[in-house]
């Protein structure tokens, strides 16, 4: 159940991450977004990394037993 959950966390934090990523390679998103606007995206999109890497970690640790 747990390991159920954890891919659906994943899931959802990779599709956050996706959609950040896809503004950010906009180039009409990034030239016509004010730049406080930009680098909230790019932190958002570092924030999600790291957050689907830890959830991946966990896991995997788990799926080991």
């Amino acid at each position: 159940a747990e390991l159920k959950r954890l891919d659906k966390e994943i899931g959802k934090v990779e599709q956050d991450l996706a959609r950040a990523q896809g503004k950010l390679s906009n180039p009409k998103f990034v030239d016509g977004a004010p730049a406080a606007v930009v680098a909230q995206e790019q932190q958002r999109v570092a924030e999600f990394g790291a957050k689907a890497a830890e959830l991946r970690a966990q896991r995997d640790r788990l799926a080991q037993g």
